[in-house]
């Protein structure tokens, strides 16, 4: 598939809805499966390397829904990157919410003042 310059794409479908392309996938995957003359041709791939990639993808598609959402302006402030706010352990006691009360009123407040 590599030299052929193709690629795989993993999309969740209904099961059972009739669609054309997942039936003739259910039915050559079926076949192949049972054929015991097909070579196993794959490369192994580690599972860490598999989920590290894919948390990689999950924090920069997350990044750019954040940077795009007008939700959450005062959250942006403390965190504007999604990768450093996963880093941080916050320990959400009284102070903590008090202190974030003000940071959103102050927010607020220089909001309307531009």
């Amino acid at each position: 598939m590599e030299q052929h310059k193709c690629s795989v794409e993993f999309t969740w479908i209904t099961a059972h809805a009739e669609n054309r392309g997942n039936e003739t996938a259910d039915q050559l995957g079926k076949e192949a499966a049972n054929n015991k003359n097909i070579e196993e041709r794959y490369i192994k791939i580690p599972k860490r390397e598999i989920l590290n990639e894919l948390k990689e993808k999950s924090i920069k598609q997350w990044q750019i829904e954040w940077e795009n959402t007008t939700k959450g302006a005062t959250t942006k402030l403390l965190f504007p990157k999604v990768q450093e706010g996963l880093k941080i352990r916050i320990n959400t006691t009284t102070k903590f919410t008090k202190i974030k009360e003000e940071m959103a009123t102050k927010s607020r407040i220089y909001t309307r003042v531009k």
